[in-house]
């Protein structure tokens, strides 16, 4: 239990340190002990950079994160296979041959080109050639 907390603060302060590195580095750069000062002053250049561009940035990159990693146990979990991955069953390549498809072709479809992406995936995941069908559906040709 202790090592577990030790460990547990240990991650979280390198999380710490690693977004002041984040939050400071760039065009202006603002050194890790002067970002309290800049967050809590109004104005300034360096306050607008950090506030409006450097922090949605790194709160998306944190959450977009989270969201994979879920994606990823998800998948894992509902397919009771710790070696899932999208690529092997057919979802990345299904998604790529229906984007493909769209731009190659240059049809208009609505919201491209997430529509396709998503539309693709299913297929190519439900395809009796996918190595997440059923050994008896899948035809002697695959």
């Amino acid at each position: 239990m202790r090592r577990a907390l030790l460990l547990l603060l240990a991650v979280a302060a390198g999380a710490v340190l690693l977004a002041a590195l984040v939050l400071g580095t760039g065009t202006p750069a603002v050194a890790p002990h002067r970002l309290p000062a800049v967050l809590g002053a109004a104005g300034g250049i360096e306050h607008v950079v950090i506030t409006e561009l450097r922090v949605p940035r790194l709160l998306l990159g944190v959450l977009t994160g989270a969201a994979l990693g879920l994606a990823g146990l998800l998948l894992q979990d509902g397919l009771r296979n710790p070696l899932a991955v999208p690529e092997l069953l057919g979802v990345s390549s299904g998604a790529a041959a229906a984007v493909a498809v769209t731009v190659v072709t240059g049809a208009a479809v609505p919201f491209a080109p997430l529509l396709p992406a998503v539309v693709g995936a299913v297929t190519g995941e439900r395809s009796p050639c996918s190595p997440s069908a059923a050994p008896s559906a899948r035809p002697r040709s695959c």
